[in-house]
């Protein structure tokens, strides 16, 4: 039997508000050194109002941006291939589902067929974290949903 454990990240960087960790793991993607993230990610409002209020003034290092990048970036990588690989799966889905494309002409008997639903997915539960300030962001839970980027899971046999 496989158990699924859900995990929140609940370091520094992951406590940032969504916007800001995206920022990161796009700079971190382009290939940006983490000691030259480190003085742009403590000069920001949020951090610095996360890091007074939860972290006791000790400001986001170095090994803080190594772990996000060994964590939580890899967990961003993984889903960003995944909604990508969705995306294309999507086109051509409506791709087979449209014959024009298909260089095939429908019959003038058969109906056009219907547009398809939009697509819609649950908001994932955000576990209860002690408020220290109301414009901190709190730790995302970690499912394997498309819209969490820092998600996480572990299996258990």
């Amino acid at each position: 039997m496989v158990k699924m454990l859900s995990m929140s990240r609940i370091g520094k960087i992951a406590r940032l508000p969504h916007k800001i960790r995206d920022e990161l793991n796009s700079r971190l993607l382009d290939g940006h050194r983490g000691k030259d993230l480190v003085p742009w990610l403590n000069s920001l409002d949020e951090t610095k109002k996360l890091i007074d209020c939860a972290f006791k003034g000790n400001p986001i290092n170095e090994q803080n941006v190594s772990a996000w990048r060994h964590g939580g970036y890899q967990d961003w990588l993984r889903n960003r291939s995944t909604r990508e690989r969705i995306g294309r799966l999507l086109d051509l889905s409506a791709q087979l589902q449209n014959p024009i494309h298909d260089n095939l002409t429908p019959s003038a008997s058969s109906p056009p067929s219907p547009p398809a639903p939009p697509r819609s997915s649950p908001k994932p539960k955000t576990p209860s974290w002690p408020a220290c300030a109301p414009t901190i962001a709190q730790p995302s839970p970690t499912t394997n949903s498309l819209q969490d980027d820092q998600s996480t899971h572990i299996y258990e046999n």
